[in-house]
């Protein structure tokens, strides 16, 4: 199960009800927080019973991302790696944005290009998903390698 943002959340609810579950990948992922009519934090009434190995790969904390709270639900899990990708916004994790992501949650003061952002991205989700459906041996390597080499990466696990 994988998803960006809600869809994070949607993704760890479905694989915390599924115990044939391969894994979750969290693309920025966020837990509910301030929507009217919908109780905040539910995501922690299923997240530790993920009993899958979960990847998550978040952004810099803003409200687009709810602060990052998504990364609290990995850490309730018995098997997660988290990544952060040091300048990602919000808008970085959906390929292609559009113009509404972009002018409300676009981090414009920038080291990295939006290239380099999702390049990263991209590699990395790749990597955790090769790896969670055995298609590919070294996902885990890879992924490893990614966080030891790349600047733009900060480990969180």
């Amino acid at each position: 199960y994988a998803g960006h943002s809600a869809g994070g959340l949607a993704a760890i609810i479905a694989a915390s009800q599924d115990p044939s579950a391969l894994g979750v990948l969290g693309l920025d992922a966020t837990d509910t927080k301030d929507i009217p009519g919908v109780p905040d934090l539910i995501g922690q009434s299923y997240a530790s019973n993920v009993s899958c190995p979960a990847f998550a790969i978040i952004g810099e904390p803003s409200t687009c991302n709810a602060e990052n709270n998504g990364l609290d639900l990995f850490a309730m899990m018995d098997t997660y790696r988290a990544v952060k990708v040091v300048d990602a916004d919000h808008c970085d994790f959906e390929n292609p944005t559009d113009w509404i992501c972009e002018s409300q949650c676009e981090n414009s003061a920038t080291t990295y290009s939006n290239e380099e952002i999702q390049s990263v991205i991209t590699n990395l989700g790749t990597a955790a998903v090769m790896h969670l459906t055995n298609l590919y041996a070294d996902g885990l390597v890879t992924w490893n390698t990614n966080i030891d080499q790349l600047d733009i990466l900060e480990s969180l696990d």
